[in-house]
């Protein structure tokens, strides 16, 4: 098993430092908080409760190693919340390979990437740093996995599969996998909608246990709305 990960590890390494079309790297990032003050809540502990807070922090790593061939590593941070006393411990968002070549309009992922559950509705949005989209508030799915996904188009549908552990960042725990699809289209100006669905098999001690989430998203944007 061993020699099997050194001629993984050494094949990595070949294709990091290809000769190729390989670009400099480019490395960016971001970062929103606010300072907030809880007025009134249903519970009386929290009421008064306030704190100055980094909500999202990312740092972003892209490189181009070859002829359609890219590399993402992205690392996110946020605060674990009031009386946590945590420190902020960055984890790994994003670790993949996108392949392009060869597969017309659409791109090839392997490794830790998006998923679809909410790709699309939060680009809609627009406005994650004040609030998430509905399936990310209510923890529904995650917004990347570790596994296979495939990203184009098709005429005027675009489409999102992908084949995932389904813990989300986290390791697998179990022996069953995830499938997400999504296909979405704009029927006019300024309107896009979206079908999605995925299904979720968790498979411990020879017994199986599914999970299956259908969505239906519909939105405009456009200027001044």
């Amino acid at each position: 098993m061993k020699g099997k990960l050194w001629v993984a590890g050494l094949v990595l390494l070949a294709v990091l430092n290809g000769n190729g079309v390989a670009d400099k790297g480019k490395l960016s990032g971001y970062m929103f908080g606010d300072y907030y003050y809880v007025a009134a809540a249903a519970s009386d502990s929290r009421e008064g409760e306030n704190a100055l807070q980094f909500r999202r922090m990312y740092l972003t790593y892209d490189k181009g190693i070859d002829d359609g061939l890219s590399t993402r590593l992205r690392l996110e941070a946020n605060d674990a919340g009031y009386g946590s006393g945590a420190k902020m411990v960055p984890f790994v968002k994003h670790a993949y390979l996108k392949w392009s070549k060869y597969l017309g309009s659409a791109d090839l992922y392997l490794g830790l990437s998006g998923t679809p559950t909410w790709a699309l509705a939060e680009s809609v949005w627009g406005y994650r740093s004040i609030e998430k989209t509905v399936l990310d508030l209510n923890k529904i799915g995650s917004s990347a996995d570790l596994g296979v996904a495939l990203k184009g188009k098709a005429g005027r549908l675009s489409y999102f599969t992908m084949l995932g552990n389904g813990p989300g960042q986290k390791s697998e725990d179990d022996n069953g996998k995830k499938v997400y699809a999504s296909v979405s289209m704009a029927p006019g100006e300024g309107l896009v909608v979206e079908g999605y669905a995925d299904y979720n098999v968790r498979s411990q001690e020879r017994e199986d246990r599914t999970e299956t989430t259908l969505k239906i998203f519909a939105g405009y944007r456009g200027d001044g709305f």
